[in-house]
């Protein structure tokens, strides 16, 4: 076994242990603000059926009232909207707060900006409303917190078992050859270097190693990567 292939079998270990923990981590801390955003609509659906009721009993017409249970039904219903939204959309998928539908609306353009700096935690309010578009995807946003951590778990669990199943002597006898080169090495030259490889597994395998930049001449290694690579290639005849 080379000194290389001996230390991406170390590297993989670790990267799988890593993605293991972080993926438990972010389960835990997925449910919990799960939790917590469960509860703050359950709080707002309770403020909204008291201020109803409390309007409607100004008017001397009878007190509503919404038994607990659907009061949890609602704020459930919510959060399965919430998922809904949440798998409709490209995890790389963002709102743009830099588009004119999100830009300070009229009136509040000119005189919302210093309600805000001058304002206070009142203040706040204002530039809420200065911007009701991009406040109310930001708000969103906030709220995708929970889904965005329980998903991002899922991932990083798979990656986590991609790492394990990874071949590290065929990846070390590319590191091997790339290290040789200091530019970058065509794919058509290490394919015939080494035909008898499963490149099509080899290149997805090595994408998943840091360090290994992709180009549309061939395949380099980052400068920190050729570092860490450099006390291990002392013995090794290229």
């Amino acid at each position: 076994m080379s000194p290389i292939e001996s230390w991406l079998r170390k590297r993989f270990a670790e990267e799988a242990a890593v993605s293991v923990l972080a993926g438990a981590l972010a389960i835990c801390l997925g449910v919990l603000v799960v939790m917590i955003t469960f509860w703050l609509t359950y709080a707002v659906v309770w403020i909204a059926v008291f201020a109803v009721s409390g309007a409607f009993e100004l008017t001397g017409a009878r007190k509503i009232h919404l038994p607990h249970w659907l009061m949890m039904s609602l704020a459930a219903g919510f959060l399965v909207l919430l998922f809904h939204r949440h798998f409709q959309r490209s995890p790389w998928d963002r709102d743009d707060y830099s588009a004119p539908d999100a830009t300070p609306g009229d009136g509040f353009d000119n005189w919302g900006a210093a309600l805000a700096v001058q304002g206070g935690a009142l203040g706040s309010v204002f530039q809420l409303l200065r911007t009701p578009t991009a406040s109310a995807r930001f708000i969103l946003e906030i709220l995708d917190t929970g889904p965005r951590l329980l998903t991002g778990a899922r991932g990083l669990f798979r990656r986590a078992q991609a790492v394990r199943r990874l071949d590290p002597a065929g990846c070390a006898w590319v590191l091997t050859m790339l290290s040789s080169r200091p530019g970058a090495m065509p794919r058509d030259e290490l394919i015939a270097a080494w035909p008898q490889a499963n490149w099509p597994r080899l290149w997805a395998e090595l994408r998943l190693i840091d360090g290994l930049v992709f180009l549309e001449k061939g395949i380099s290694l980052t400068q920190d990567l050729r570092s860490e690579l450099l006390p291990l290639l002392g013995g090794v005849q290229h």
